[in-house]
């Protein structure tokens, strides 16, 4: 009984994980994935841990071109879309 239902869980787990692998998008399909960098800025006047996460364009812009260390510098905006379907709706939110 012991070796039957320890049998039934790993093929239940493996085909749970196959269906699971197979379905769901990558979360980053980029080339060296492991590598991408967040960026936040940090206010040296302040003490509080972490920094602001929202660049201006100008600050955007003096990180690309004063960049010496990183392959690319690239931006991305955050957006909040209400998905419809039937008689619901879901707040997702997403990247552009």
């Amino acid at each position: 009984m012991a070796i039957l239902t320890l049998a039934l869980g790993i093929g239940a787990s493996t085909a749970i994980f196959s269906v699971i692998e197979n379905v769901l998008p990558a979360l980053f399909p980029y080339k060296d994935a492991g590598r991408l960098v967040y960026m936040s800025i940090h206010d040296t006047q302040s003490n509080e841990p972490g920094g602001h996460a929202g660049y201006s364009s100008s600050e955007y812009l003096d990180c690309a071109e004063q960049n010496q260390v990183f392959d690319r510098v690239i931006a991305a905006a955050e957006e909040q879309v209400l998905y419809k379907q039937g008689e619901g709706a879901e707040r997702l939110y997403g990247a552009t």
